[in-house]
């Protein structure tokens, strides 16, 4: 998606000067905008990050694993599939390949269409990326939101394509919201790959690569005729303003924000350290609804 492009080489550039001059070989963000296991996240004896290199090639595997899990390319079937449609023969071709296809579904694509919304609207004040493949596989997020000025991460999102209309969907929906829940009554949302901007000694701000727990977790949903009707009218342009079908997906998303804060708020069996994260959550709520 040329949007995720453009937003992911913009963003990439700002943050670049928060990192030291060693790391800025490296994209923090990939080009679909989800954030890459850089070398931020990697404790050397030049960077103090918060893991090994063998930490990161650890959760290299486990994503690889889960792909696996999934795509089944030992099953012949499979590999003549992926053989055919797209001349992959090896392990590492199928996966490729599946990430491709994955690209074009609906909800991959619902994914980086609220990227780009949230971006459109939040860039100014805060930094919208989508989550790591490890978070998003292991931890349920599909993007992080860091406050610029306190450096923070303020939520996570995961994202649904589909209607409440239709029985399969709502229930898919209704199962994310219930983990979600059940999430921030034991141990609330881990994000492993997060990223806070924090003053050194010298007072400068710097891109630090750390680890943040019972983060505010929402599910936002778009319906796949939303979906397809945004895609069509959003411009490529990173630079370019808001459109009508991206204001009005941007206010929905907002107002089901509220309603999901309002009800996690009226849970008894919340963990207090959610609740505290979810009270500066509603300050953040506040803070964008005059943008």
């Amino acid at each position: 998606m040329k949007l995720m492009e453009q937003m992911a080489e913009k963003t990439n550039r700002e943050l670049a000067a928060y990192l030291p001059e060693k790391l800025r070989d490296e994209n923090l963000l990939n080009a679909d905008g989800s954030i890459s296991l850089h070398k931020v996240f990697t404790r050397t004896r030049e960077h103090v990050g918060p893991y090994s290199k063998e930490d990161l090639k650890n959760s290299r595997r486990e994503v690889r694993q889960r792909q696996i899990e999934w795509i089944k390319p030992n099953i012949s079937s499979v590999r003549a599939y992926y053989q055919e449609k797209f001349g992959a023969e090896t392990e590492k071709d199928i996966i490729a390949a599946w990430e491709e296809e994955k690209n074009k579904h609906d909800g991959t694509l619902a994914e980086m269409a609220i990227t780009g919304v949230l971006h459109r609207f939040l860039k100014k004040q805060f930094i919208v990326m989508r989550a790591s493949r490890y978070d998003d596989y292991m931890n349920g997020v599909d993007n992080v939101i860091v406050d610029k000025e306190s450096g923070t991460v303020v939520c996570a999102f995961d994202e649904v394509a589909g209607s409440e209309r239709n029985p399969q969907d709502q229930e898919l929906f209704e199962k994310k919201l219930g983990n979600i829940r059940e999430k921030s009554q034991k141990t609330g949302t881990t994000i492993k790959y997060g990223i806070s901007l924090e003053k050194d000694p010298s007072g400068a701000m710097r891109l630090v690569g750390k680890e943040f727990g019972n983060v505010p977790t929402f599910c936002l949903r778009i319906s796949k005729e939303e979906l397809h009707r945004l895609l069509d009218s959003m411009s490529d342009d990173i630079d370019a303003g808001a459109g009508e079908d991206e204001t009005k997906i941007f206010e929905s998303l907002i107002a089901s924000m509220h309603a999901q804060s309002e009800s996690m708020m009226g849970n008894g069996k919340l963990l207090p350290e959610v609740k505290e994260n979810l009270i500066r959550f509603r300050s953040f709520l506040k803070s964008i609804e005059s943008v």
